[in-house]
């Protein structure tokens, strides 16, 4: 029994015992040094590049899904303003950029001069950015009704708008066509106005940065001018938001465009 590759050893038992237990793969090639640090640093490389692409993929989807994670619009209208014992009146206002929004004229008893907003003070209601105007219509009846109460002996109309992409308005949300759409119905509403009647503003939510919007927009305009703004549980910015809320994103909020 003998082979040019086997050691003097593996001879040696072979001889005795009849058999060689000397493991040994035949024609091996030693490992080349520094192979074994090639092949953790091409495992590292893979690895980054991996992570990059996930970074890049999930931070293209945020900036591209980012109306997604701010505006949460629904289209169905699941009340009416007679079931909450309101009287209204459907009121389509024209954007800028030619998309049609609808809102509500609210008031607690008929107008006795035609159109609810021919007469009477007018609260322009800007909601937040989840559901419709429909969702508001409790809110709206309890400040008309305090209104009542503790001013008798003026009359006040609340208008419900619904923003692009809200209910039957047109269009889809984003921070520039919200400006666009309470500009127009701030427009629409001080043509339509009575020179003594008032206009307060009322914002919720992301409608307080409407709501603070328009009243600077209002002051470069000659028309009527805003009495009041009322800003409800509102923020101070999007990139505060971001810093609570998404604070692995604080980094990156040069991708934002929706920088109410």
């Amino acid at each position: 029994f003998r082979h040019k590759n086997l050691t003097a050893e593996c001879r040696q038992l072979s001889i005795y015992h009849g058999s060689c237990r000397c493991v040994r793969r035949l024609n091996s090639t030693p490992p080349l040094p520094g192979s074994k640090f090639q092949n953790h640093r091409s495992l590292f490389t893979t690895a980054l590049a991996a992570f990059g692409a996930g970074t890049v993929v999930y931070l293209g989807s945020v900036w591209f899904f980012q109306q997604r994670l701010i505006y949460f619009p629904t289209k169905s209208l699941e009340e009416k303003p007679e079931s909450n014992g309101l009287s209204y009146e459907d009121f389509w206002i024209n954007t800028e950029d030619n998309v049609k929004i609808h809102s509500w004229v609210l008031a607690r008893k008929p107008s006795n001069f035609g159109s609810l907003l021919n007469s009477g003070n007018v609260i322009l209601f800007l909601h937040g950015n989840a559901g419709n105007i429909s969702h508001r219509l409790h809110n709206a009846n309890l400040l008309l009704e305090n209104l009542e109460k503790t001013r008798p002996n003026e009359s006040w109309r609340i208008v419900l708008l619904s923003y692009r992409g809200y209910g039957l308005s047109e269009g889809q949300p984003s921070m520039k066509g919200l400006k666009l759409d309470v500009e127009a119905a701030y427009t629409s509403l001080s043509k339509l106005m009575n020179e003594s009647s008032r206009m307060l503003i009322f914002g919720r939510s992301l409608g307080g940065s409407a709501a603070l919007h328009l009243a600077s927009f209002a002051i470069s305009k000659e028309f009527k001018p805003i009495d009041g703004v009322i800003v409800e549980n509102s923020f101070t910015s999007i990139d505060d938001v971001v810093d609570v809320h998404f604070s692995m994103l604080k980094n990156f909020k040069f991708l934002l465009t929706e920088n109410w």
